[in-house]
């Protein structure tokens, strides 16, 4: 778990908050120097992957996928990165996570399942 003062208010580290703004530089030296934070969540649960699939970001979610990150992660409300890749139309990170072996079964909290949506 990092120190409270490698989160900013919303408890986002460094690697989020970089996911967040859709910086792959900034993204690979976050994960170069604190790769044990690279399935810390937030204060609502999502994490780096999460984060970068609901931006679109390929190659964030790429790299993360690289790093060995948890693709069936859920967050608060029980969303994977695949449902939300899915409800946002990111269709290439939809390939990624897929490819990558995320579990299209998986459902949130309202039971939504990524294949019905």
């Amino acid at each position: 778990m990092p120190h409270k003062k490698h989160r900013d208010q919303i408890g986002r580290t460094f690697l989020a908050r970089a996911c967040a703004n859709r910086e792959i530089d900034n993204a690979r030296i976050r994960l170069n120097e604190r790769p044990e934070d690279i399935d810390v969540a937030d204060n609502a649960g999502n994490t780096p992957l999460q984060i970068a699939a609901l931006e679109g970001c390929e190659d964030i979610v790429q790299l993360l996928i690289e790093g060995g990150c948890d693709i069936n992660c859920k967050n608060n409300d029980k969303d994977t990165p695949l449902i939300d890749a899915v409800e946002n139309g990111h269709l290439a990170v939809v390939r990624l996570l897929l490819d990558a072996g995320a579990d299209p079964r998986q459902g949130n909290l309202n039971g939504e399942e990524p294949l019905d949506l």
